[in-house]
């Protein structure tokens, strides 16, 4: 037992620096009057403090005393004060945060089987002290590689499209990327097997029917082809396909076997028909077919008079469209944009018919209106109030046009 007594406190180092997210130690040190030391940084009896919140953090829970966490870049005074002999001491240390660091690269997945002549592409991230990420798989201090480039090869030194690893043989191979920060060099890697192709089933990806309205010209649809794989599941096919294309009629559209895609060539309103694409892997046997139609305005107006009765589209030779159908083709992404809103009224026949319509107003031409795109509908609950589409392009319920007139389909 000693009769020594405390003389001073001493925070030690004086000044020190960490980037933000990381964590410093500080120590205590009581000075006694005999000369010895005694390390007090985590006793009971000692507090620590800083006078800059908001850039640190410091604990005082017993297994972690004196430890600072640089929250945000700032300078800080860190202070531990204790009592002893009935006397208070206190001793203080200056504490820069700085700016972030870099920490570690990574690679995602660290682990991934592809097909022979399938791609997939790895990413590259940055982790800094402060648990924040960057995405660097493009980054041009960074570069991949495949030590065996015979099973795979990755892409590299391009302004994008870096890290997509190919599968060439059967086999496995290490995809490693590096890449200098702050003057250190990082660096990370993945695994990737290459397996047999075994494909079970293709895809065909893309718009079921398109458009061949006169008025907005030719309209190109472009498709994807997928494939499902027993080992990774289903993903776009990049390997070479053999494409066979019926058109039901000549000229109504072309398709483009290089960038998978249908263009249609409008003729005559009333022509409709459809593309069959037939997509086949190269060993001819795996096949996928999708059926695209080709429609028109699909909407007539019959201006006939259809006498004193309720008539059918149907007792006229044509065939009747319901709302659901009208719906879908004038509320698609091919609707031009002067094409006024959907809307609709109820109107009612002098022979009895009571209707709802809707339509929409086509845009006018250099001779006068487009035709236009109604749907009667039977069975409305009560007779017009007299509302009216009324519009500064053409209305819908006009004189020109009867209201003894059918609207039918033509498709």
């Amino acid at each position: 037992m000693t009769d020594a007594v405390v003389k001073s406190l001493v925070v030690a180092p004086k000044i020190s620096e960490i980037p933000v997210g990381l964590t410093y130690s500080f120590t205590a040190t009581a000075y006694l009057s005999d000369g010895s030391a005694l390390d007090v940084t985590k006793d009971e009896s000692i507090s620590w403090s800083s006078d800059n919140d908001g850039a640190t953090s410091v604990s005082n829970t017993e297994e972690t005393k004196g430890d600072v966490e640089g929250l945000a870049v700032g300078k800080a005074i860190i202070t531990a004060t204790g009592v002893a002999n009935g006397q208070t001491f206190s001793a203080s240390a200056e504490l820069q945060v700085t700016d972030a660091v870099v920490m570690e690269l990574q690679v995602s997945p660290v682990e991934r089987l592809l097909p022979v002549g399938i791609e997939k592409e790895f990413i590259a991230t940055l982790v800094f002290s402060d648990g924040s990420e960057l995405n660097v798989t493009d980054d041009p201090s960074i570069h991949w590689k495949s030590e065996n480039s015979d099973v795979a090869t990755v892409t590299t030194g391009y302004i994008s499209g870096n890290g997509i690893v190919k599968g060439i043989s059967i086999g496995s191979s290490v995809i490693a990327v590096s890449g200098k920060f702050d003057d250190v060099l990082f660096s990370a890697s993945a695994n990737v097997g290459i397996t047999e192709d075994k494909l079970h089933a293709l895809y065909i990806d893309g718009a079921a029917s398109i458009p061949v309205y006169n008025y907005l010209g030719p309209i190109t649809e472009h498709y994807k082809v997928y494939a499902e794989y027993s080992d990774i599941g289903t993903v776009e096919y990049v390997g070479s396909l053999d494409w066979e294309v019926d058109i039901s009629v000549i000229g109504l559209a072309t398709f483009d076997p290089v960038s998978y895609s249908i263009t249609t060539n409008p003729m005559a309103p009333e022509i409709a028909g459809k593309v069959t694409l037939t997509a086949c892997v190269k060993d001819g046997v795996t096949c996928v077919s999708k059926e695209v139609i080709l429609f028109t305005q699909i909407i007539q107006v019959l201006e006939d008079d259809v006498g004193g009765e309720s008539r059918s589209c149907e007792d006229l030779g044509y065939k009747s469209i319901n709302e659901a159908a009208f719906i879908e083709i004038f509320n698609s992404e091919f609707r031009p944009a002067d094409v006024s809103s959907w809307d609709s009224t109820s109107q009612y026949w002098s022979y009895g018919l009571t209707a709802d319509i809707f339509g929409r107003i086509l845009p006018r031409t250099a001779s006068g209106p487009v035709k236009r795109a109604v749907y009667i509908e039977d069975g409305a609950t009560s007779p017009s109030t007299g509302r009216e589409f009324i519009t500064d392009t053409y209305d819908l319920i006009s004189s020109s046009f009867g209201r003894a007139n059918l609207i039918c389909s033509i498709d």
